[in-house]
């Protein structure tokens, strides 16, 4: 057989369309038109062998049987041709009618393939070495196969009349191909009529094939640029390569004569180290140049691409973002308009956040169950319109009713971590071109980088939400609240701190904890050095330093560390001015003196009228019995008595009353001093036996004037020792608790009767007493001790007898200032 250019153009074309039916099928093998063209390019693919078979070295009979064979698969051509045309084109269901003729001329043809009434024989040729001798129906075949074919370009040419943007040029490349493939099979009928082939025909199939395979995969046929890229830049290649084996090769044979093996061999080496090391360069550089050629925006969108994924990493604000990303999107790709929808992970809606043109309303937010995103959650890459085809029919034509709706043609997934945080809408191209692949590619890249924006944004805005939330919080606290960082730095300084110390927070924010005002920065020292903290302790805090303006403050601090327990990470201290609160108990007490006064000058009236009485009724009789020497001796004796009874009652009322100086506030132990107080009245308390029980729990210091203390601690343990019988006990006991504002607790229990509910109503007015000998000044100097030292005092009983339980404040050097009289 006698190696042509029509042997090889018939064997490259057998090879291509053989190749493609393969491709094209395991694309996409459930869809029809997949299968439809596989199915063509397997036929048309057998009948380009013709030419090979004509110049074999097969005699005549075997010749004819093949050629008949191979007929068979042409004549099936133009059937499924106009089918796949149809099914493309979505008007197969529509037209069966035109469709089941097609195919009863194919199969009566098959039927008639072997008989001579379709090929007679075969003749020499000078262009094949044989060449078919057509029967009487051979023509008839001709004709019906140009009719159909004619048929499929009419079809397209009316949808191309009616079709806009990417569908009309769909129409035109479909056109396009099946004309050149019209144009081969013409030259082959042609030739069986006696019209010689200047070029092999197979040329034209393997255009087709090429053209219409590429369209049929993407479906979007528009972008053959890239098959004719690939095409040319490889027959460039083989252009290239042919002339540095003609250089190398033949140039030395013909200007220095045969080579020897030897020379051979190294010929060949350094032929082969050219190849190698020029192919990769050689190729690359004339793919770039048919890349500019056919692409000539790439450099533009890539430039574009790179600057705005740059912009993409530096806007945390989710709103700028939003409008950022739809932008340049719609401005870069020349889009007619554009929706972008974000997910509401609260509701699980997407919703249309930003439109352009911004005078677009924005467009229904479909949940996350809404078919266009279930399917965008599946796909997770582009959807175009033209990939509706690919999907089922409830769902494709579902999804279509949106893209109408919307007047979109792509819909991009914007993804993070297997998650669909929101999705770009894109309507048609202003200049009325589709989307290409590199506009797809550049779009998926861009996505990629948006998406992760997207969520850096959301996370910056959930923290700057949270951030405006606790500052809201902060700022609306009534009380003040300071937190330090791990730095020891302040991070946190509301509104309320700034009043309660005097200090302006854009001064403080950032500064060390010494910049703030005695005894805060002890206090943050303690915490931050010794992970100390307060609960419910009361402090003076200096304000205006040097102008003496103290105020009271209730401070509690919590230390929080970092996850491995060592680290401090944050100090936070709350501060609630207890000023109003001073001020207020300032009054109660004022209330109460007078209350008091009220109450003792009642108590006094009747304490001094009844020995008046008696010194009035014996007056009235001395004049009658003034000789009676023992009448006057009894008189004298109980004007006497009755006189110094009013006397200490007058002194003890003056004593009670008495403005004294200031009292000295120290450091004063409990313990130290109920044991100094125990030993001044042992023999008292050894007069009656009575067993004093002592439980110190701890041993705690107060801030106290010691004299007042210890008379209203000597005033208790009087009672107690009063109301006891012979041989009776006391128990005292300390403890200091926790976390509480008055943690020194003194507790003071006999075992005598009790306390009864009248008593325990009235046991801090002054002059009550149930004793016969009692003054009932002993508890009410005790309570007014007590709450002159800010403490709480509280009378009960218990399963043995009465209790008495002092509460006293937390001790510290920083204590308000005790300037106070003490009544």
């Amino acid at each position: 057989m006698e190696v042509t250019i029509f042997v090889i153009a018939s064997l490259a074309a057998f090879v291509v369309n053989l190749s493609m039916a393969i491709f094209v099928y395991l694309k996409n093998r459930k869809v029809a038109r997949n299968k439809l063209f596989s199915l063509l390019c397997v036929m048309i693919g057998t009948w380009c062998l013709y030419p090979t078979i004509m110049a074999s070295n097969l005699d005549a009979h075997s010749m004819l049987f093949l050629i008949r064979i191979i007929y068979l698969f042409a004549i099936f051509c133009p059937s499924i041709y106009l089918h796949f045309i149809l099914e493309l084109l979505g008007e197969a269901k529509r037209k069966k009618h035109i469709l089941f003729p097609c195919y009863l001329f194919s199969l009566t043809f098959v039927s008639l393939g072997f008989r001579d009434w379709f090929i007679a024989g075969i003749t020499s040729s000078n262009v094949y070495k044989y060449i078919i001798v057509p029967g009487p129906l051979y023509t008839v075949y001709v004709s019906v196969f140009a009719a159909m074919i004619i048929y499929g370009f009419y079809v397209l040419l009316d949808k191309y009349k009616i079709w806009s943007g990417f569908k009309k040029n769909q129409c035109k490349y479909l056109f396009i191909g099946f004309l050149l493939a019209f144009t081969g099979g013409l030259m082959h009928f042609l030739s069986a009529f006696g019209i010689e082939e200047k070029i092999p025909h197979d040329i034209f199939l393997v255009m087709f094939t090429s053209i219409t395979a590429y369209s049929i995969v993407k479906y979007r046929l528009m972008d053959i640029r890239i098959v004719f890229r690939t095409v040319m830049t490889y027959s460039l290649m083989t252009a290239f390569v042919t002339l540095f084996f003609i250089l190398v090769i033949y140039l030395p044979n013909l200007l220095f004569g045969p080579i020897n093996r030897m020379s051979s061999f190294f010929l060949m080496g350094i032929i082969s180290f050219g190849f190698a090391l020029l192919f990769n360069p050689l190729r690359n550089r004339i793919e770039n140049i048919f890349v500019n050629l056919f692409h000539p925006e790439r450099e533009s969108y890539y430039r574009e691409l790179r600057k705005h994924t740059r912009e993409l990493s530096t806007i945390l604000e989710i709103e700028v973002l939003l409008n950022f990303i739809i932008e340049k999107v719609v401005r870069t790709l020349g889009s007619s308009l554009g929706y972008l929808y974000v997910l509401n992970e609260n509701s699980g809606i997407y919703e249309c956040k930003v439109t352009l043109p911004k005078e677009d309303h924005l467009q229904k937010s479909p949940d996350s169950k809404n078919i266009l995103v279930t399917t965008l959650q599946e796909r997770k890459n582009v959807l175009l319109e033209e990939d509706l085809a690919l999907l089922p029919s409830r769902v494709q034509d579902a999804i279509q009713s949106i893209f109408n709706k919307l007047r979109i043609k792509l819909v991009l997934p914007l993804s993070f971590r297997d998650q669909m945080v929101g999705f770009l809408c894109l309507g048609g191209k202003l200049s009325g071109d589709i989307y290409t692949n590199l506009d797809i590619q550049l779009l998926s890249l861009f996505s990629d980088e948006a998406s992760i924006a997207l969520e850096n944004a959301k996370l910056f805005q959930q923290v700057k939400n949270m951030k405006d939330y606790n500052e809201g919080i902060l700022q609306g606290m009534r009380s003040g609240v300071i937190s330090l960082d791990g730095n020891g730095r302040i991070s946190a300084f509301n509104s309320q701190a700034e009043r309660i110390t005097g200090l302006s927070r854009k001064y403080i924010i950032g500064k060390e904890y010494s910049v703030l005002p005695i005894p805060l920065n002890k206090v943050f020292e303690s915490g931050y050095k010794g992970g100390k903290s307060y609960a419910d302790q009361e402090f003076s805090i200096e304000v205006n330093k040097g102008q003496g303006k103290r105020i009271p403050a209730m401070i509690n601090t919590s230390v929080l560390y970092e996850e491995t327990g060592s680290e401090i990470r944050q100090v936070i201290c709350v501060l609630t001015d207890l000023t109003k609160l001073k001020e207020l108990e300032a009054e109660v007490r004022k209330a109460e003196r007078l209350a008091t006064m009220g109450l003792i000058a009642g108590e006094l009236a009747h304490e001094i009228k009844n020995p008046l009485v008696s010194i009035r009724t014996l007056a009235q009789l001395l004049p009658d019995k003034y000789g009676d020497e023992e009448f006057r001796n009894e008189f004298m004796t109980l004007a006497l008595k009755e006189i110094d009874r009013i006397d200490e009652m007058v002194n003890k009322l003056f004593n009670l009353t008495l403005k004294k100086e200031k009292g000295e506030y120290v450091k004063v132990s409990l313990s130290d001093l109920l044991e100094e107080i125990l030993e001044d009245m042992s023999i008292q308390l050894s007069a009656k036996r009575i067993q004093i029980i002592k439980k110190y729990l701890s041993q705690p210091n107060v801030f106290a004037d010691r004299v007042e203390l210890k008379k209203a601690f000597s005033n208790i343990i009087t009672n107690c020792a009063e109301a006891v019988d012979e041989k009776g006990k006391i128990y005292i006991d300390i403890v200091q608790k926790k976390n509480i504002r008055l943690p020194n607790v003194v507790t003071f229990k006999d075992d005598g009767p009790g306390f009864s509910e009248r008593s325990i109503e009235r046991a801090f007015d002054a002059f009550y007493t149930t004793k016969q000998k009692g003054s009932g000044l002993g508890l009410f100097v005790a309570y007014r001790v007590i709450r002159n030292h800010d403490g709480r005092i509280h009378i009960g009983n218990w399963e043995r007898g009465a209790m008495v339980t002092v509460e006293l404040p937390f001790y510290s050097q920083d204590h308000p200032d005790k300037s106070k009289k003490v009544h």
